[in-house]
């Protein structure tokens, strides 16, 4: 808010290429080590920058590997990539792009070697790990489950918006109200 959008744009960009530079020299142990969290914040910025296809190959790499594929920063991440691309191509009048895309972060996607959980699922887990215990932890699992059930019924919505789906429609809008 401080800075003009497009300066924004600008300094994100640069952090953008400085990233870049640093997975350059993914051979350094030291890069390699923090690579996933580079990655991470590269998704991050591309976001920013509305740019999905190059968030959602960073996303990826993360989630590619079976080891990662349980970071709840990175399936948070996934998810709200997969919302924001479907809710831009949804203002865009792009339908059939946007509801794969509101589909996905609502329910997941299930395509190995990447799997990605979805809000939906999302919630499940954070609720299984306990959203009454006590404490920090307790406290951000509880966020983090209401959030993640807020998001699917946003995508629930935006999907039954989507032009040419009014025979589907009620049934979205129900689902969403339960």
């Amino acid at each position: 808010a401080v800075v003009p959008a497009s300066q924004a744009a600008a300094y994100l960009k640069k952090s953008v290429e400085v990233y870049q530079n640093l997975l350059a020299k993914a051979d350094n142990p030291e890069v390699k080590n923090f690579e996933p969290s580079i990655r991470l914040k590269m998704a991050n910025i591309y976001q920013e920058l509305r740019q999905w296809e190059p968030a959602q190959e960073q996303i990826d790499w993360i989630l590619s590997d079976p080891k990662r594929q349980n970071s709840l920063e990175a399936q948070v991440m996934a998810a709200e990539v997969l919302q924001a691309a479907g809710l831009d191509a949804a203002e865009k009048g792009d339908a059939e792009k946007a509801n794969p895309l509101l589909r996905e972060a609502a329910g997941g996607r299930k395509a190995p070697p990447i799997v990605i959980w979805g809000w939906g699922n999302i919630a499940n887990k954070v609720a299984r790990q306990g959203i009454d215990v006590p404490g920090d932890k307790g406290q951000q699992n509880r966020d983090t489950f209401f959030e993640a059930r807020l998001k699917v019924v946003e995508c629930l919505l935006a999907r039954a918006r989507l032009p040419g789906k009014e025979k589907d429609r009620p049934t979205r809008l129900d689902t969403a109200q339960a």
